[in-house]
C-alpha cells in the first residue's frame, strides 16, 4: 500500500499523490447560450493561425492542442463541448523540475466593430494546485485587463466542474473595437492542468427576459400546503434595462395558467425573485409538475423564456409499485440529499462526472482527511416490509483507500444515524462492486440513509452510484398476528439468541440473513418456542431473522456483539 503523505523538496506533493487527487470534481455545469456568436474557435485544427503560444518563463513548456490528457487519460468532457475534435491543454504535470511555468495563449485580432455589448464564453476544466489561471482582454495588444480568474475560490486538490462554462461581459474593453485580443495565462510550478475549448464572442440582444429557476416550492419531506406561494427567478439577459413591465405565468399540474403583471425594473445582468400572489395547491403527497414563463414585449430571444420542474411532496414511498432509483444524473432529483462535513475541512461529498458506474455522474468524496456524511432524501418505510438497499461503490486508486459504513436514522445528521446497515469496512476495489443490504425498521415512519467515509489511507476517496431501494415481495402481506407473536432475545446478544411465539402445529422455516442479503443458514421446525440460534461462529454485526409460515413472513433484526 503506497503512502503519499510526504512533500517533495520543492514544496509540492509528490507526483503520484497528485495523480490520485484529480478526481475531486464537482457536479456537471455547462451553461449554454442560445445567442448566435459572431466569433468562434473550437481548436479542431490545433493552434489557430495567427494565435501566439508563448513560453514567458523560458522552460520549454507551452500550451498544446490535444484530444486526451496523455499523462493520466483525464480529458475535457465532451458533454456540452466540442472536446472530441480537440481542445487546448496546459499540462503542468509534464513540467516536473523545470522551475516554474508562465505561458500565454493569445488569440489573433478579433473585430468587434458594431457590437455594443460583447460577452466572452468558453468551456474549461481546471484542476487546481497553487496555480494562477487567468483570462485577459486587450484592444491594442499591449494594455491588458483581467476579466476572469479561474483559480479563484478553489482549494488545494480541487477542480472546477468538467466541463465548466465561463461567461463574462467584456464590453468595457471590447465593445465596438476593431481589434480585440484574448489572452489565457497560466502560472504554476509542477501543478495540475488547465483545459479550454469552444471560445465564443457574442452580443446580447437588446431586450431579453429569461426565467432560470423555480425557487419555491421545493421538494419537502414535510407535506406541502394547499396554498403554497410560487416564486420564480426572472433575469435580465439582454443588453438594456427592463423598465416597461412584463408578465409572468405559472401552471401547476397542467391546471389553469396563472398570469400576473410585474412592474419592477431589472437592470442588465440582474435578477428578480418574483412571488406570485395567487397560491397553488400542492397538498397531495407525491410528485407535482410546475412550469413558468415570462413574456416581455420586444423579447429577441424566446428560447430562455420557459422553465419546468417537478416537486416531490412528502417522503418517498417504496412499495411493490414504487422503486426508488438514483444514479445522480441530471434528470434525477438530488435536492433532498445533504452532506455533513464532520471534520470541518470544507471538503465534502459532491457530484462528479469522473468515473461513474453508469451514465455520466456519480457521488464522490476525495480528501486528505475525511470524516464526511452523505445523507439520502427521506423515505416512508413500513415496519411490515423487508427492504433491499443496493448501490455500487469503489475507490479511485490503491493509494486512496477509504473506510466507510452505512447507517439508517430518523434525520439527516450523524447523531441520528442509529441503525447500522453496513459495518465499518475498508474499501480497496478499483472497479465498481455492488452492495446489497436489508432494511427493517422498528416502526413505520420517515427514515434517512447515511454513507459515512473516513480515511483508510493518507488520502480517502470513495465513489457511490446507482442506488436502488425495493421491497422484498415475499415480505408483503405479513400477518399482523404472526408478526407480533415473534420475539428475539436478548438483543443485542453476545452469541445466543432465542425465539419465542407461534403455535407448535405450524411448520416454520427460520432463515438467517446478513446485511448483504445473503442467507447464511436455513432450518425447518414445528415450534419456535425457546428456539435457539447460535451466532458464535459469525462476526459481530447486524443480522435478520426471517420466519416463514403459512400465515406469512415475519422479520426481526438482531445485533451481535462478541
Amino acid at each position: 500500500m503506497s503512502s503519499f503523505g510526504t512533500f517533495a523538496k520543492n514544496g509540492h506533493r509528490d507526483h503520484s499523490q497528485k495523480l490520485q487527487l484529480r478526481s475531486s470534481v464537482t457536479g456537471l455545469s455547462n451553461q449554454t447560450n442560445s445567442f448566435t456568436p459572431f466569433y468562434t474557435e473550437d481548436f479542431a485544427g490545433g493552434v489557430p493561425a495567427g494565435w501566439l503560444n508563448t513560453d514567458s518563463s523560458g522552460n520549454g513548456v507551452i500550451w498544446k492542442a490535444t484530444t486526451t490528457h496523455s499523462f493520466d487519460g483525464t480529458s475535457l468532457s465532451s458533454t456540452g463541448t466540442t472536446a472530441a475534435n480537440g481542445y487546448m491543454l496546459f499540462d503542468s504535470d509534464s513540467a516536473h523540475g523545470v522551475g516554474g511555468e508562465n505561458a500565454d495563449l493569445i488569440s489573433s485580432s478579433i473585430d468587434c466593430s458594431g457590437h455594443s455589448t460583447v460577452h466572452l464564453n468558453f468551456n474549461e476544466f481546471l484542476a487546481y494546485y497553487n496555480d494562477t489561471s487567468t483570462v485577459w482582454v486587450s484592444n491594442d495588444g499591449s494594455t491588458w485587463t483581467l476579466v476572469q480568474n479561474s483559480s479563484a475560490g478553489l482549494s488545494q486538490f480541487s477542480s472546477t466542474t468538467n466541463p465548466h462554462n465561463v461567461d463574462v461581459d467584456i464590453s468595457a474593453i471590447a465593445a465596438n473595437q476593431s481589434t480585440v485580443y484574448i489572452r489565457f495565462n497560466y502560472k504554476a510550478d509542477f501543478s495540475f492542468y488547465w483545459m479550454i475549448d469552444d471560445i465564443k464572442l457574442y452580443e446580447l440582444p437588446s431586450a431579453d427576459a429569461s426565467i432560470n429557476k423555480i425557487i419555491n416550492p421545493a421538494n419537502s419531506c414535510t407535506l406541502l400546503s394547499a396554498a403554497e406561494v410560487v416564486t420564480v427567478n426572472v433575469k435580465n439577459s439582454g443588453g438594456t434595462d427592463i423598465t416597461g413591465g412584463f408578465d409572468v405565468t405559472y401552471t401547476a399540474d397542467a391546471g389553469t395558467p396563472v398570469t400576473e403583471h410585474v412592474t419592477s425594473t431589472i437592470l442588465v445582468g440582474d435578477s428578480l425573485a418574483y412571488a406570485f400572489t395567487a397560491t397553488a395547491d400542492f397538498s397531495t403527497p407525491g410528485t407535482h409538475l410546475i412550469s413558468a414563463h415570462v413574456t416581455l414585449s420586444g423579447d429577441t430571444n424566446v428560447a430562455n423564456d420557459i422553465i419546468s420542474a417537478s416537486v416531490f411532496n412528502g417522503p418517498h414511498v417504496v412499495d411493490l409499485s414504487n422503486t426508488y432509483v438514483n444514479g445522480f444524473e441530471a434528470n434525477q432529483d438530488q435536492s433532498g440529499w445533504v452532506t455533513e462535513d464532520g471534520n470541518s475541512d470544507n471538503i465534502s461529498w459532491k457530484l462528479s462526472s469522473l468515473l461513474p458506474n453508469n451514465g455520466s455522474m456519480c457521488a464522490e468524496i476525495t480528501a486528505a482527511t475525511a470524516d464526511d456524511w452523505f445523507f439520502s432524501t427521506c423515505f416512508d418505510f413500513n415496519a411490515a416490509y423487508l427492504y433491499k438497499l443496493t448501490y455500487y461503490y469503489r475507490t479511485s486508486s490503491t493509494a486512496t483507500q477509504a473506510d466507510y459504513e452505512v447507517l439508517l436514522g430518523s434525520s439527516q445528521s450523524s447523531g441520528s444515524m442509529t441503525q447500522q446497515l453496513v459495518g465499518l469496512a475498508r474499501i480497496t476495489n478499483l472497479a465498481y462492486l455492488p452492495s446489497t443490504s436489508n432494511i427493517v425498521v422498528p416502526a413505520s415512519g420517515t427514515y434517512y440513509i447515511g454513507w459515512h467515509v473516513m480515511n483508510g489511507d493518507s488520502v480517502a476517496s470513495f465513489r457511490l452510484d446507482d442506488i436502488r431501494i425495493t421491497v422484498d415481495s415475499a415480505s408483503v402481506g405479513i400477518s399482523s398476528v404472526e408478526e407480533n407473536i415473534l420475539s428475539a432475545y436478548p438483543n443485542p446478544s453476545n452469541g445466543i439468541v432465542y425465539l419465542n411465539g407461534g403455535k407448535n402445529s405450524d411448520n416454520y422455516t427460520v432463515e438467517i440473513l446478513n446485511t448483504m442479503g445473503q442467507t447464511i443458514s436455513s432450518d425447518k421446525t414445528n415450534s419456535i418456542n425457546n428456539y435457539e440460534i447460535d451466532f458464535h461462529n459469525q462476526p459481530s454485526g447486524i443480522y435478520l431473522i426471517k420466519l416463514i409460515s403459512s400465515k406469512g413472513i415475519s422479520v426481526k433484526q438482531v445485533s451481535i456483539t462478541h
